[in-house]
């Protein structure tokens, strides 16, 4: 109670003053007053400065802080993704070595296996059995026995043949077979060839006698069943009927082309190897000597 009377006394003795005071004297006074505001107000500025520029200068050692931090970690990861692309170069250079190594692992192979099929090629051909015909003769008059009809007769080829095989390998033979057929051209005159390969008839004609000469399914499933057995320089004799077929009937002295093939097989498990021959027979004589052809004597 005492301190509020104290200011109410004060407020009332202030208020007296200020009703005696001169005009001159009040103008004095609000002007001190604004001054001491001005004062304060001065004052309560320069202190929220004070304060912002010290904030301002924090903030910038945290942000300059912040930029160091960020700059070591842009310069670590630089150096991590030049360490990433050392070890990319490094993998890359790896793979292709590698891929040169294979290459090279892959052409020395087939280079092997060229060097193994060329040694092995020369082994067979130097020991497996070659087969081919020594001698022919007509051991009975080649001829024609008619089987059409009138309008369109097809004429039936006979004779006997005497036909020595021989081996001229150096390892035995296996499955030995052979076929002869006389051949007409006037059978196949539909048939178009190349008119560049004068004797490809005849070629076409001898593949079929190797086919003949082959066997059926059953044989080729079983080929120790099939043929005969031949030793290096061993000759064997066969007498074979000719069979064929013409269109028309040759007379006297002229020739007819018998084609045959030999197949046989060897010990090295290889496929079946052929031999084909054609020679050039008397019609109606057993006197005059075979010839060779001019095509279809090969062998493989």
């Amino acid at each position: 109670m005492g301190f509020v009377g104290y200011i109410e006394r004060k407020f009332q003795e202030r208020k007296a003053r200020n009703v005696k005071e001169s005009p001159a004297d009040k103008g004095v006074r609000v002007t001190a007053s604004a001054t001491v505001w001005m004062a304060v107000f001065t004052f309560v500025l320069a202190f929220v400065g004070i304060a912002t520029l010290v904030e301002i200068i924090e903030g910038g050692q945290d942000t300059h802080d912040l930029a160091v931090a960020a700059a070591k970690q842009a310069d670590a990861a630089g150096k991590q993704a030049e360490r990433m692309k050392d070890f990319a170069d490094r993998m890359k250079d790896q793979a292709d070595r590698t891929r040169d190594l294979a290459a090279e692992a892959k052409a020395q192979a087939i280079a092997t296996k060229k060097s193994a099929d060329i040694a092995h090629d020369a082994l067979t051909r130097s020991a497996r059995p070659w087969v081919g015909v020594e001698s022919m003769r007509v051991t009975q008059p080649i001829g024609f026995v008619k089987a059409g009809d009138d309008k369109d007769p097809t004429y039936f080829i006979s004779g006997t043949l005497e036909i020595v095989i021989k081996n001229f390998g150096s390892s035995p033979a296996l499955s030995v077979n052979t076929f002869v057929e006389a051949y007409d051209p006037s059978m196949f005159p539909k048939e178009k060839f190349d008119p560049k390969e004068p004797f490809a008839q005849l070629r076409k004609f001898g593949e079929s006698t190797c086919a003949l000469a082959n066997g059926n399914d059953f044989t080729k499933k079983s080929p120790k069943m099939f043929g005969g057995s031949m030793f290096p320089t061993q000759g064997v004799t066969y007498t074979a009927g000719i069979a064929g077929f013409a269109k028309q009937k040759a007379q006297g002295s002229e020739w007819i082309q018998l084609v045959g093939c030999i197949v046989y097989r060897d010990q090295f498990g290889e496929k079946p190897h052929r031999t084909n021959y054609c020679f050039i027979a008397p019609i109606g004589s057993i006197v005059s000597p075979v010839h060779g052809c001019e095509s279809n004597s090969d062998a493989n």
